[in-house]
């Protein structure tokens, strides 16, 4: 099945959210908190769409408090609604080794949890991070890029001091604006998955995704549908995404 975990489910209504970026400076995902709850609510199949931590940028004290802090606010939403499935696709933000240690004791500990690596096929829709569209990429260079990010080290001194000049600048959306144009986004999805053996007998016919922090509501290429949802980053836009699937 590819790197793509699947599961069939009666359709339904799905909650999609993602690039929180929980922790970071730029982050202003506070103020969709009771947004981000009462959407859980009502949903009965959620997926957080990776990057929902940051751990280069977080202001916490070390790695290990924002995972204790990202685990605390998880379990939290667990709890909004016992009934709902919860899946949890990991971007290159929140693929640390620590967290996703702590998905894997989640996972164990409440039945409503999985977790995903690289994204979950639910009936014909898929749900990814997105992290594939910064250039045309095979899934043995997601691996590797993945890889690197979950060993990198947090960002420290006078690194962390020039992102946050960077954000107060708004450059990170300008250069989102720039290199994720909503053609060349699809155009790079859309070469990732068809290099992959994903099943014939459920083809995909919508794409929910992340990373780009860039709105796409249902953008249409080759009869497949593209949904983003943004995210709450300063100076940026962002919707919770429901979609039947």
């Amino acid at each position: 099945m590819g790197p793509f975990n699947c599961t069939s489910t009666p359709s339904t209504q799905a909650c999609f959210f993602s690039d929180l970026h929980l922790f970071a400076r730029r982050s202003a995902a506070n103020d969709y908190l009771s947004a981000l709850t009462e959407a859980v609510r009502r949903s009965e199949f959620v997926v957080l769409g990776g990057d929902i931590l940051d751990f280069r940028w977080s202001t916490l004290a070390s790695e290990e408090a924002t995972a204790d802090a990202g685990q605390q606010w998880l379990e939290s939403l667990l709890l909004a609604n016992p009934r709902a499935q919860f899946h949890y696709v990991c971007g290159n933000h929140d693929c640390a080794r620590s967290w996703t240690g702590r998905l894997e004791q989640l996972a164990s500990d409440h039945s409503q949890f999985c977790w995903h690596e690289f994204g979950l096929l639910a009936n014909t829709t898929l749900f990814m991070h997105g992290d594939v569209a910064d250039r045309w990429t095979a899934h043995e260079e997601l691996v590797e890029r993945r890889r690197r990010w979950s060993e990198g080290h947090r960002a420290m001194g006078p690194r962390h001091l020039l992102y946050e000049v960077a954000v107060g600048l708004r450059l990170h959306n300008l250069a989102s604006r720039l290199w994720h144009s909503s053609e060349r986004t699809v155009e790079r999805i859309d070469h990732y998955i068809k290099s992959l053996d994903l099943p014939t007998e459920r083809p995909v016919d919508q794409v929910v995704f992340g990373h780009t922090h860039r709105l796409l509501d249902g953008h249409r290429a080759d009869g497949v549908r593209y949904f983003n949802g943004g995210a709450p980053l300063t100076g940026n836009r962002f919707r919770i995404l429901e979609v039947r699937i």
